[in-house]
C-alpha cells in the first residue's frame, strides 16, 4: 500500500521547479515591450473572474470626464385650440331695491290756437306760441285772396308774463288761448276778445277790434291785459276767487 500511493504521488504531482514555471508563464508578457493588459486584450478574458455578475478586470482605465451638455432642441409647434367650453349658468342675483323717484320736471312749452269766422267778412284767429299770444285777422271780401295779418299781443299793458297779482297770488305765464267775438263786426261797439289762462290757472283777457273800411282788414289791438273776476277756484260752484277781495 505505501509503495503503491508513492508511485502515484510521483505520477501526479509535478517537481517544484516545474509548478513555478507554468504559473508565470500564464502571467509573463512576451519579450519586446508589451504588458499584461495587451495581452489579455489579445487573447481573451483568461485573467476575468466574474463573481455576481462584476467585471473583475482590474486592466480597465479610469472613468473619462462627463462631455459637455448638448443643445436645447427647438420648440415644438403650438398644439391646436380645445373646444369652447360649455356656457355656464345664468346667474340668480336678487334684484335691487328700487331708486327714489326723481324730482319734477318744470312745465314744457305751451302751443295754442282758436278760430272763428265772420259771415262771409273775415276770419279770426289767436295763437300762443313761444310764451307770446298773438291775434290773426283773414280779410275775405273781394276775388283776391288775402293773407292772414298777426298782431303780437305781449306788448299790450300788464300782459300776464310772470311776478304776483294784486292779491299776492303767482301769476305765471300764458298756456292756453281763446278767441270769441259773439256778434263779430267792426268798431269799439263789438270788440274781439282773445283770452289766455296761464301756468297757475289765472285767466287774463284783452280786445281787439275789427277795421274793414280799406281792403285788406286789420286790427287794432291796444287794450290792456286785466284779470278776470272770478277767478277759477277748486269747488267753486257759479263763484271761484274774488281778486277784489
Amino acid at each position: 500500500m505505501v509503495a503503491s500511493l508513492a508511485l502515484v504521488l510521483a505520477a501526479g504531482v509535478a517537481s517544484p521547479a516545474l509548478a513555478s514555471a507554468r504559473s508565470v508563464g500564464q502571467h509573463t508578457v512576451m519579450a519586446g515591450g508589451g504588458d499584461k493588459c495587451d495581452d489579455h486584450s489579445r487573447h481573451g478574458s483568461s485573467h476575468v473572474t466574474v463573481y455576481g455578475g462584476h467585471d473583475k478586470d482590474h486592466c480597465r482605465g479610469a472613468t473619462g470626464a462627463t462631455g459637455p451638455r448638448g443643445a436645447t432642441g427647438a420648440t415644438g409647434a403650438t398644439g391646436a385650440t380645445g373646444a369652447t367650453g360649455a356656457t355656464g349658468a345664468t346667474g340668480t342675483g336678487a334684484t335691487g331695491a328700487t331708486g327714489a323717484t326723481g324730482a319734477t320736471g318744470g312745465p314744457g312749452p305751451c302751443s295754442d290756437i282758436d278760430a272763428q269766422q265772420n259771415n262771409g267778412a273775415f276770419e279770426l284767429r289767436a295763437a300762443l306760441t313761444g310764451g307770446i299770444v298773438y291775434a290773426g285777422l283773414h280779410d275775405l271780401r273781394g276775388t283776391t285772396d288775402q293773407p292772414f295779418l298777426w298782431t303780437d299781443l305781449s306788448n299790450n299793458a300788464d300782459y300776464p308774463n310772470g311776478g304776483n297779482d294784486p292779491q299776492g297770488f303767482p301769476i305765471g305765464t300764458p298756456c292756453g288761448v281763446s278767441i270769441n267775438g259773439l256778434t263779430p263786426g267792426t268798431g269799439a261797439s263789438n270788440p274781439i276778445k282773445i283770452d289766455t289762462i296761464t301756468t297757475t290757472g289765472q285767466v287774463w283777457e284783452t280786445t281787439c277790434t275789427v277795421n274793414l273800411a280799406t281792403p285788406p282788414a286789420d286790427l287794432t289791438c291796444d287794450d290792456p291785459w286785466v284779470e278776470l273776476n272770478y277767478q277759477p277756484e277748486v269747488g267753486a260752484v257759479n263763484g271761484g276767487r274774488d281778486i277784489t277781495s
